[in-house]
């Protein structure tokens, strides 16, 4: 548990179909990039890598609020 309610964790492991599945607002984000077969954050470059990691942290962050 973090100092500031509960942990989140986000990895380059994660599949980007699911998520997408789960969070809709990172659609757009993707976009273009979905069609490439990249089925694993993992899969895109470092730069994107970590927008990715950005934004999906930011939004299992925001759904794991009371």
């Amino acid at each position: 548990m973090s100092l500031h309610g509960h942990a989140v964790s986000v990895s380059v492991d994660e599949r980007v179909e699911e998520l997408v599945r789960r969070y809709p607002a990172l659609l757009p984000s993707f976009g273009p990039l979905l069609s490439d077969n990249r089925k694993r954050i993992r899969d895109f470059p470092p730069s994107e890598q970590e927008r990715i990691l950005r934004m999906v942290f930011a939004l299992k962050k925001a759904s794991s609020r009371p």
